[in-house]
């Protein structure tokens, strides 16, 4: 019976895995959703985060995929945790590199719903939540880590050009 529980708990978060990564990289727009990843590329690795059109367009330019191709690879890796490996470089790519961020990093120990709150702005208006001003860039690459991280979609707003987590 506890064996019939786990492999259906383990069924559910694969399928979120899947939903998310599906939205992830389906989304070619010019405000996409931001994918994070470990990348290795001219004998350095780096935490990046980078908004999956412009991840495509390396893809498609440097390695001429498909966006199905694109979509199976980059399923499989980030799925798998795996690293990137680039062999041409990516410093023209919109290639964001993540640095440690303490202040975030121990905001996010206290869970989920605290981070959100602490670092985002919900309005009555619509059910999006919107970065708060006033936080510098590094910190914003590092949170959106790890919204990632807990498979939450994070973009840019095309009206504001904030941080927008849209449900």
């Amino acid at each position: 019976m506890i064996n019939k529980i786990l492999l259906g708990l383990l069924f559910i978060i694969n399928l979120q895995d899947v939903t998310f990564y599906k939205k992830l990289l389906t989304d070619f727009s010019n405000n996409s959703y931001y994918v994070f990843a470990v990348i290795a590329s001219e004998g350095k690795e780096n935490e990046i985060i980078v908004p999956n059109l412009d991840l495509y367009d390396y893809f498609k330019y440097y390695e001429k995929m498909s966006k199905k191709q694109y979509c199976k690879k980059l399923t499989r890796i980030l799925s798998k945790q795996e690293k990137l490996i680039f062999k041409t470089p990516t410093n023209n790519h919109n290639f964001l590199i993540v640095n440690y961020n303490e202040e975030v990093e121990n905001i996010s120990k206290k869970g989920k719903e605290y981070f959100l709150k602490y670092y985002f702005n919900s309005f009555n208006y619509d059910s999006n939540y919107y970065l708060k001003n006033n936080i510098d860039e590094q910190k914003q690459r590092y949170i959106i880590k790890k919204l990632f991280q807990w498979r939450i979609l994070i973009s840019r707003s095309c009206e504001t050009g904030s941080l927008i987590i849209t449900p």
